[in-house]
C-alpha cells in the first residue's frame, strides 16, 4: 500500500510535466506560422495636443527599413521597433507588444510642451514638462508661454541635456537661461491666474526676465528665476488689488517685483 500511495503522487506529477511540454511545443510550433496581420497604435494623450498621429508612426517604421506587415512574429524584434517609435522627437515613451494572434500593439505617451523658446540665434523650440528641449511640430502648434529676447540657447546643445544635468553643475547653471526658462513656465503653468495673466517673458540685454500681458503696457521686472514663488505671488496680490481701481492700469510705466516683500512701481 505504502509503494502504491508513493509511486500515485510521481505519476500525476509527470503526465503533468509531460502535458506541459506538448502545451509548449505546440504554442512554438504555431508561433512559428503566425505572421502580423494587425497594428493597432494607442496614442494616449495627456492633453488635447496632436502632435502624433498613426500614419506618423507607421511611416517612421517602414523608414527604418522595420516593415512588420505580414512578417512572422518570430522575427520581429520588438526592442528595436520601440527604439524606433521613442527615437520620434513628439514621443515620450513608447511600449511595444505582440500576441500570439498575431496583433502588434504599440501604447505611446505624448511629450507634453510647457514653453516656447525663441532665441537670438532665430531658432525655436519647446520645452517639455521634464526640462527637456523638444523640437516643433509640422503638425501641430502648442499654445504654451512663449519666451524671447536675449536668448543665447541653441538647440542642437540643448537638446543633449535636460535641466536637472544643467542645475547638477553651479557653474553651468549660472551660465544659462534654460533652467531658469523652464522654473518660470512651470510656475505659471501650475496658476490658472497666472496662465491666464502673462501672455509673454522677454529677456531683456542685462538676462532679466519681463512679464508681458494683456492688462497693462507696463513693463513688469521679474528678474532673475530666484525666489518665483514669492515673486508671483506679489504680482498676483498687486493686480487683484488693481482690478478694484478704474485708472490704475495707465498709472504705472514700470512695475519691479524683483525685491523682497516690496514692489516698486514708477510713473
Amino acid at each position: 500500500m505504502k509503494k502504491i500511495k508513493l509511486i500515485l503522487p510521481y505519476l500525476l506529477w509527470t503526465t503533468s510535466v509531460f502535458l506541459i511540454v506538448i502545451i509548449l511545443s505546440f504554442s512554438l510550433k504555431t508561433h512559428k506560422n503566425i505572421s502580423c496581420n494587425l497594428i493597432e497604435i494607442n496614442i494616449l494623450d495627456k492633453s488635447d495636443q496632436q502632435f502624433l498621429e498613426e500614419k506618423n508612426i507607421i511611416d517612421l517604421i517602414n523608414n527604418n527599413n522595420e516593415n512588420v506587415n505580414n512578417k512572422n512574429i518570430s522575427n520581429i524584434n520588438i526592442h528595436k521597433l520601440e527604439e524606433i517609435v521613442n527615437s520620434h522627437p513628439s514621443v515620450e515613451n513608447a511600449n511595444v507588444s505582440i500576441g500570439i494572434d498575431g496583433k502588434l500593439k504599440i501604447d505611446i505617451s505624448q511629450r507634453l510642451p510647457i514653453a516656447r523658446l525663441f532665441n537670438a540665434n532665430n531658432e525655436s523650440y519647446y520645452i517639455d514638462e521634464n526640462g527637456e528641449a523638444m523640437a516643433l511640430s509640422d503638425q501641430f502648434t502648442a499654445k504654451v508661454l512663449p519666451f524671447n529676447g536675449y536668448i543665447n540657447e541653441p538647440f542642437t546643445s540643448r537638446i543633449k541635456y535636460n535641466v536637472d544635468f544643467l542645475e547638477s553643475d553651479s557653474r553651468i547653471k549660472n551660465l544659462v537661461l534654460f533652467d531658469d526658462i523652464f522654473n518660470i513656465a512651470k510656475h505659471i503653468k501650475s496658476d490658472s491666474i497666472l496662465t491666464a495673466l502673462v501672455q509673454q517673458i522677454y529677456v531683456n540685454e542685462k538676462k532679466e526676465f519681463e512679464i508681458i500681458t494683456a492688462l497693462t503696457d507696463a513693463k513688469i521686472i521679474l528678474g532673475n528665476g530666484e525666489n518665483l514663488s514669492s515673486k508671483l505671488k506679489k504680482l498676483k496680490i498687486f493686480f487683484s488689488e488693481g482690478l478694484s481701481k478704474n485708472d490704475w492700469w495707465e498709472k504705472y510705466q514700470t512695475i519691479d517685483i524683483r525685491f523682497k516683500n516690496q514692489i516698486i512701481c514708477k510713473k
